[in-house]
């Protein structure tokens, strides 16, 4: 309910967008809902609001929003089919509203009109010099080649060499917000590979990897034990063919001690592993030296947790000389439930980000 609130108090605007007193009760009333977390109650009002005063894009707007929030009542696909067409009449009667060009925008990107979204926001913004920092970011985002909706959720990412573009990714998601499937393109626009993930409810069993330097699109198994300890994990090219296996074991506290490393069935022991740890005073891995099988320090690994759920905050990875290679962030709400995680290189440039509902 407080992400609800939340997400509410950032998207409603100022009440004197409404014009008459019947809309203005019922805008007051939906405004006391979204407070309350009541996301039905707010609809209704506003589409009440509507009826009283119909050429009111504001009101539009508003209810649109509220259709994007999370929620289990209704599917995903309905609220952004609805929503898509509260900001499409708003746009109609004030074609230079902003927040209906930006909501105009989430709801194609979610629709998977990936290429329109893109246009139409660049469309709206020419001619224009007051355009929002918010808006700025969004043209911002689409210009580095990221497409990204209401929730933060990546739905086209692009990967360049050397200046040139290499792939372009499309990924969609389900309604709790873990991706669904993955398609890669190459530069010509030909589809390469496309992989369905399948979430568990507590790991995805199937995901995807792309090579960021090759745009290769891979499907990776996962096979975990009794007590969930990742044991086996195989990726396999778009032909099915077995690639890449890693193998693991583990220490009596569940750490990772060994990692076998597999190409085409044969075991590479300079790419193997042996890793040792060290732990804090609560019994949690701190850091994580990384070694060869024949025991050279390869790296490590420090190990960073969130003061409040005690969690997996972040890991920044070491080379032997301890520059940086690359780090994660994750984020959690006040239920401990994650709700950001992204990973960048050593010099600060995001490699992949995901947004949790």
């Amino acid at each position: 309910m407080k992400k609800f609130i939340f997400i509410a108090l950032l998207i409603f605007v100022m009440l004197s967008g409404c014009s008459t007193s019947g809309s203005v009760d019922h805008y007051g009333k939906a405004q006391e809902y979204i407070e309350a977390g009541d996301r039905e109650s707010a609809i209704s009002e506003l589409s009440a609001a509507i009826q009283d005063d119909p050429d009111n894009a504001q009101l539009y707007i508003e209810r649109a929003y509220c259709y994007m929030m999370p929620t289990d009542v209704l599917s995903v696909e309905e609220n952004y089919q609805k929503a898509y067409a509260d900001f499409s009449k708003a746009q109609q009667l004030d074609p230079d509203n902003e927040e209906a060009a930006i909501g105009l925008y989430y709801a194609e990107v979610y629709r998977d009109e990936i290429e329109k979204a893109a246009e139409g926001l660049m469309e709206y913004a020419n001619g224009k010099d007051d355009l929002s920092e918010k808006y700025q970011k969004l043209m911002d985002d689409v210009r580095d080649g990221f497409i990204r909706d209401f929730l933060g959720n990546t739905h086209m990412v692009t990967g360049y060499s050397d200046g040139k573009l290499i792939y372009t990714l499309y990924l969609r998601y389900d309604a709790g917000g873990h991706v669904r499937t993955a398609v890669s393109f190459d530069a010509n626009g030909n589809q390469t590979g496309s992989v369905d993930t399948v979430w568990d409810g507590d790991h995805y069993s199937t995901d995807y990897i792309i090579g960021h330097k090759t745009g290769n699109l891979y499907r990776v198994e996962y096979t975990f034990d009794e007590n969930g300890l990742l044991r086996d994990e195989r990726q396999y090219d778009m032909e099915g063919v077995l690639s890449d296996e890693l193998r693991y074991e583990y220490d009596e506290h569940g750490s990772r001690t060994y990692t076998y490393y597999y190409k085409n069935g044969t075991l590479l022991p300079e790419d193997s592993s042996y890793n040792e740890y060290e732990y804090d005073s609560d019994g949690r891995v701190s850091r994580m030296y990384d070694y060869t099988l024949d025991k050279t320090l390869h790296g490590y690994i420090d190990y960073q947790y969130d003061s409040k759920c005690g969690k997996l905050s972040g890991e920044t990875c070491y080379d032997p000389d301890g520059s940086i290679k690359w780090y994660t962030v994750s984020e959690y709400d006040e239920n401990g439930n994650k709700t950001h995680g992204a990973r960048y290189d050593g010099e600060g440039n995001l490699l992949d980000e995901r947004f949790y509902k």
